[in-house]
Order: C-alpha cells, then sequence, then structure tokens
C-alpha cells in the first residue's frame, strides 16, 4: 500500500515572556514538538541546508538539460543548414562544370568542322593539281581524252590550236571535242 504524505501548516502564536512559560505544559509541548520536526528532517534530509543544496543540484541540472536541449538543437540546425548549403554549391559546381564542358564541346565541334572543311578544301586542291598534272603529260603526249556516254574513254590526237593547260570557261570546249571558232587559246 502507498504511503500518504499528510502535509499539514503548523501555525502556532506564542507569547512566552517569562521562564516559567517556557518550563511549564505548554512550553515542554512546544519543545517536543519542535524536537519532533527536527528528528524528522534530520532522518529525510529536510534540512535547511539540505534543501538549500538540493535546490541548487536540481537548479544546475535544469539548466544543463535546456543547455544541452537547445545545444543539441542548434547543432541539428546547423548541419541542416550545413548540408542545404553543401546541396546549393554542388548544384552550382555541377552547372558550372556543365556550362564549361557545354563550351569546350561547341569549341571542339566548331574546330572539328572547320578542319573537315580544310581537308574537303585540300582534298580539292590535291584533285585539281592531279587534274592539272594529268592535262600536262597529256599536253607534252600530244593527246586528249574524250568519254563517251556510257564513260568509256578513248586516246585522241590532240588538234594542233588546243592547249589542255588553259584555263577553261563556260564558253570553252571539253576535251577531246572541237574547239570554237575563232583565234586560237594560249
Amino acid at each position: 500500500m502507498a504511503e500518504t504524505l499528510l502535509v499539514a501548516k503548523i501555525v502556532a502564536r506564542i507569547q512566552a515572556l517569562l521562564p516559567r512559560d517556557w518550563k511549564g505544559n505548554a512550553g515542554a509541548r512546544f519543545r517536543k514538538t519542535l524536537h519532533a520536526i527536527s528528528d524528522y528532517a534530520t532522518d529525510h534530509r529536510v534540512l535547511p541546508q539540505d534543501l538549500l543544496d538540493d535546490a541548487l543540484d536540481l537548479g544546475r541540472r535544469k539548466v544543463t538539460g535546456l543547455a544541452s536541449s537547445e545545444h543539441s538543437v542548434s547543432e541539428k540546425n546547423y548541419a541542416e543548414a550545413a548540408k542545404a548549403f553543401s546541396e546549393v554549391e554542388d548544384r552550382k559546381i555541377d552547372t558550372e562544370l556543365k556550362r564549361r564542358s557545354l563550351e569546350s564541346r561547341a569549341k571542339k565541334e566548331e574546330a572539328e568542322a572547320r578542319k573537315s572543311l580544310a581537308d574537303a578544301r585540300l582534298t580539292e586542291i590535291q584533285a585539281y593539281s592531279a587534274e592539272l598534272e594529268l592535262l600536262k603529260k597529256l599536253q607534252d603526249l600530244g593527246v586528249a581524252l574524250r568519254s563517251d556516254e556510257n564513260g568509256n574513254l578513248t586516246v585522241l590526237p590532240l588538234p594542233a590550236r588546243l592547249s589542255l593547260i588553259a584555263a577553261p570557261n563556260a564558253a570553252s570546249p571539253s576535251i577531246g571535242s572541237d574547239p570554237p571558232p575563232g583565234p586560237p587559246q594560249s
């Protein structure tokens, strides 16, 4: 069975002015009651000094607990803020890396396009050079090539007034055809 705690408030109005008042029946009951209260307080550690020590200890624990709680909340908030900041910075870095890689990829593709164009021009120049060499050899040999509608080539003697090396224009004859009437081309 649980003990019930009976709290009573003692209010005493004492007016002991003479020694016989303290040594009489009322004084004896007062002393006996004070001894009983003192013994109880000593046995149960409820002396004013003990209560003060306990109150200070409880106050320290309370303040320490509140400080620990606030500290853990602030550490949690700091960790969340640091994590959010880190995520934002990571996104900024990723965005910047993607932007730079897009720029470098675009520059690389542009360089490749210029290289392809230069290679095509070089190939065209080499084809013209080979064609010019062929025309020089045909001129030195005094022959001309003629192709029919099937793509077959025929070697024919070069007409006297025709130069294979002269710069052709839209009005000039094709190789192997008769030159137009007029002065010879040089």
